[in-house]
């Protein structure tokens, strides 16, 4: 609020508009109001923020699976969101700002001590998937059953399909079915072993896309 103080001279104190009125022991002026100075962004923290929103976009809609499937967890991320968050942001992305993107085949969805193995991935007919993995010298099929899950990501949708006990280690091959919301669109797979009460899981293996 301005006071006037003098109307001949119209001298005040106090802002009026983009003014401020200073009245002072010896003299009286008038001086722009001070204007709030915009933040500005490095690239590196704009990178950061966008990598952040992506990041979080992506990874969201499976925060409860990180839970279940990343069993091996630190003392710095005691979550399994937070293993595959970190995963991510340092590992998950290709290109520089502001051309970012999702480097597909380096994200984390699984992990822990049950063994990975090699895999191969073939697209039958009707949407048929099949996937196939070796079996290590030292696998013990007397112990406990390791399942087969494949999860399923549709980067259009930013949607996932997850498919569980398609198989076990020991039988070295399954076939399932790209599920009918998924079909005719860009798909990326990744594979992974766990036990029946996903207490332990393998290390993710990124199967590859279709399209």
């Amino acid at each position: 609020m301005a006071i006037l103080r003098n109307l001949k001279k119209m001298l005040f104190s106090g802002r009026i508009g983009d003014i401020v009125g200073c009245n002072g022991s010896k003299r009286s002026y008038i001086r722009s109001a001070p204007r709030k100075k915009q933040q500005e962004f490095s690239l590196l923290q704009l990178a950061s923020h966008r990598k952040m929103a992506m990041a979080s976009a992506l990874l969201s809609p499976i925060r409860s699976l990180l839970e279940e499937s990343i069993t091996r967890k630190s003392k710095t991320f005691s979550s399994g969101y937070g293993a595959a968050m970190s995963q991510l942001l340092k590992n998950g992305f290709k290109g520089q700002y502001p051309d970012l993107e999702i480097n597909y085949p380096e994200l984390m969805f699984s992990s822990g001590s049950l063994a990975r193995t090699r895999t191969a991935m073939q697209l039958l007919e009707n949407f048929t998937v099949r996937v196939e993995w070796d079996i290590e010298l030292d696998y013990n099929p007397e112990g406990a059953a390791e399942e087969v899950a494949v999860l399923i990501y549709s980067p259009d949708k930013n949607e996932y399909a997850i498919e569980r006990n398609i198989g076990e280690r020991i039988d070295r091959v399954a076939n399932f079915y790209i599920p009918e919301a998924f079909r005719n669109q860009k798909l990326h797979y990744y594979f992974f072993f766990h036990d029946r009460a996903f207490k332990k899981a393998s290390a993710t293996h990124y199967l590859g896309f279709t399209s």
